[in-house]
């Protein structure tokens, strides 16, 4: 699907370039320029394509770094709470080996005070 696309896209270009062969002339300053038509074209597509990629591209790189400081703090976040929870295992553990022994002893306790 994308190769047909493609061969649609080169046929289009080809065929605009060989229907607008006309000379026209281009004013730069103090200069004239002749050149086809589709050359002209070309080159304003190109030189806009151009613009806009320079003009999007620090937009870019800012939310790609602060996609990446912010990745790098949801991983320190996601260690944190893993180490947490792995503490918290441990004192469940510790909790419920010391649950016998404080009611065996509470129970020992309250049959002396009998």
């Amino acid at each position: 699907m994308r190769t047909t696309i493609v061969f649609l896209i080169l046929f289009a270009v080809v065929w605009f370039a060989v229907t607008n062969t006309e000379v026209v002339t281009v004013q730069l300053f103090t200069k004239d320029v002749h050149a086809s038509l589709a050359l002209v074209v070309f080159v304003s597509f190109g030189l806009g394509f151009l613009l806009g990629v320079l003009r999007i591209t620090p937009g870019f790189i800012r939310r790609h770094m602060e996609a990446r400081t912010h990745k790098k703090a949801l991983d320190m976040t996601t260690r944190a709470r893993d180490e947490l929870a792995e503490k918290a295992n441990v004192l469940e553990g510790q909790v419920k080996r010391l649950a016998p022994e404080v009611t065996s002893e509470g129970g020992q306790k309250n049959e002396e005070r009998m």
